[in-house]
């Protein structure tokens, strides 16, 4: 393989990398700041709004992941299986966020 095909498969696996770091780190932030006052606080008096702050947070997430990811050895047979799990831990991270906020909304807790 190329030079510049491994350049973009390792810029595809960081960004994959990335994207399920935030999806994870973006479902606690807004899980746990919904059922513990401090942290959705605090991240209205650093960034002005509780929103604000974990898209800020998530940006600085997936840039660190994926500055740090990008220039490390990457392996095509593993590009799928990341490609699906970003796809399916963003998923995953969309529907506990819902399954959260019905729940919250129905008072079942």
């Amino acid at each position: 393989m190329d030079t510049n095909n491994d350049k973009k498969i390792q810029k595809i696996q960081a960004a994959a990398e990335g994207i399920i770091v935030v999806a994870v780190v973006l479902a606690v932030l807004t899980i746990v700041g919904e059922l513990w006052a401090p942290l959705k606080n605090t991240l209205k008096s650093i960034f002005t709004h509780h929103w604000l702050g974990k898209s800020a947070l998530s940006i600085i997430f997936f840039a660190v992941i994926f500055l740090i990811r990008s220039n490390m050895h990457a392996d095509m047979t593993k590009l799928p299986r990341k490609i699906y799990a970003a796809v399916w831990i963003s998923a995953l991270s969309a529907f506990a966020m819902t399954a959260f906020f019905i729940a919250h909304t129905l008072h079942l807790f």
